[in-house]
């Protein structure tokens, strides 16, 4: 005569094996595009013409939302930014805080782009983007 087999498995006993501590591991920080150039080419895999693009794309569109106009086409390293004379200096602080990128305002005397049928005063920022 066969022996009875018991159709249910045993329960686990999971008081035998006591569970490891866990180790907090440290998350690698994100990657952004104003942090080292090799890195961000070698997280996204692309070569440094891609890379310029995005960069002066990204630049650009941070000067529009701070009221900013970037003058010069998108091949150049040296970026050049036209700011209303009133928000010149909020700008200037936050693209300063970027430390990568040195800003420095550009001494010309009277400037003024045509906005909205009148002429409003601005200030010129120069940007190094790349070199």
């Amino acid at each position: 005569m066969a022996a009875a087999i018991d159709p249910k498995r045993p329960k686990q006993n999971l008081g035998q094996h006591p569970r490891l501590a866990r180790v907090a591991r440290k998350k690698p920080a994100p990657v952004t595009l104003g942090d080292d150039a090799a890195s961000v080419m070698a997280f996204y895999g692309i070569f440094e013409r891609d890379y310029r693009e995005r960069l002066f794309r990204d630049f650009a569109s941070f000067c529009r939302k701070h009221d900013g106009w970037v003058i010069t086409p998108s091949h150049q390293g040296l970026a050049r930014v036209q700011v209303a004379e009133g928000a010149a200096p909020a700008l200037l602080e936050k693209i300063a805080a970027l430390k990568r990128y040195p800003v420095a305002i550009s001494p010309n005397v009277s400037q003024h782009r045509l906005q909205f049928g009148r002429f409003i005063p601005v200030t010129e920022l120069t940007c190094i983007l790349w070199r």
